[in-house]
């Protein structure tokens, strides 16, 4: 007797890019990974939790404001200029001091980063 799960197989990644939004919100980690750019707009808040660095980067902003901080960490410098101020402040001192100065200017001061 062959196959013996009766898991259906996974579909390709020319069939993920038809998947409605509903669907596309049930696909495993693995799979998240290969959809498309426009695909990545619909995801919710929780799956975009699960995607690799290289994906948060094609983000648009609004999305990227949905990240948590653990996920902000990872994200390029040119991103993060982009986040809105309590976001920033989120992040740790050593990237902080990446921004470009007149960004920093605009947070609250730490005494951490005086």
């Amino acid at each position: 007797m062959k196959g013996l799960s009766t898991t259906p197989p996974l579909p390709q990644r020319r069939q993920l890019q038809q998947l409605p939004r509903q669907q596309l919100q049930q696909l495993p980690r693995r799979q998240l990974q290969q959809l498309p750019r426009q695909q990545l707009q619909q995801l919710p808040r929780r799956q975009l939790q699960l995607l690799p660095r290289q994906q948060l980067q094609q983000l648009p902003r609004r999305q990227l404001q949905q990240l948590p901080r653990r996920q902000l960490q990872q994200l390029p410098r040119q991103q993060l200029q982009q986040l809105p101020r309590q976001q920033l402040q989120q992040l740790p001192r050593q990237q902080l001091q990446q921004l470009p100065r007149q960004l920093l200017q605009q947070l609250p001061r730490r005494p951490s980063l005086r």
